[in-house]
């Protein structure tokens, strides 16, 4: 039921060397993978409220030999929650998450101050009334989260397929001119 990683990853145009923070990783279905990713010259940065789920991330890492994982534990509804400096992140993930914040602009503002110039966010959250184990009267619609997107100043810029219980897409910050590029792909 939850978007599978190895499945939709290829999507976010990450590669070689980048760094990517994934706000909200919980136990870092998506960090692990994305650690492949990036490789050894990359890294990722994993932030989460639950300092337990950070825990089981940092050891799923090192038993997986990821040494490009750092974790936060941090309230991202809190101002500057991250505490990462500006303009780190090549990509910034926002998975299952931002319905949870109680704070969607400002976390969303903050990601967009993490990116660096080019740098793109990826959202993806659960559809209201596809079947997720959340109640629909907490769940963001998807047209709610690009309002949201582009109320803190992104705009979007590729839908990313995914099952039917999700959204999501990749957007960047619209004071950006330049292109993302990956492979033979575009931003």
């Amino acid at each position: 039921m939850f978007v599978d990683p190895k499945k939709h990853l290829k999507q976010f145009l990450i590669g070689e060397g980048m760094k990517i923070i994934d706000l909200g990783s919980g136990v870092g279905h998506f960090a692990l993978e994305v650690a492949k990713e990036v490789g050894k010259h990359g890294e990722v940065i994993a932030v989460d409220v639950l300092s337990d789920l950070l825990s089981k991330l940092v050891a799923d890492a090192k038993s997986k030999g990821h040494h490009n994982i750092k974790v936060i534990h941090a309230d991202l509804d809190s101002k500057k929650g991250s505490g990462i400096k500006k303009g780190y992140a090549d990509r910034i993930l926002l998975i299952n998450t931002l319905f949870q914040l109680q704070e969607r602009i400002k976390v969303l503002e903050e990601a967009k101050e993490l990116l660096k110039k080019g740098g793109a966010l990826v959202l993806i959250d659960w559809h209201p009334g596809k079947g997720s184990p959340w109640p629909d009267d907490q769940l963001i619609s998807e047209v709610e989260a690009k309002k949201l997107l582009k109320k803190a100043g992104f705009e979007e810029v590729l839908e990313i397929e995914l099952p039917h219980h999700h959204y999501g897409f990749i957007a960047r910050k619209i004071s950006s001119k330049s292109a993302i590029k990956h492979s033979d792909k575009k931003i």
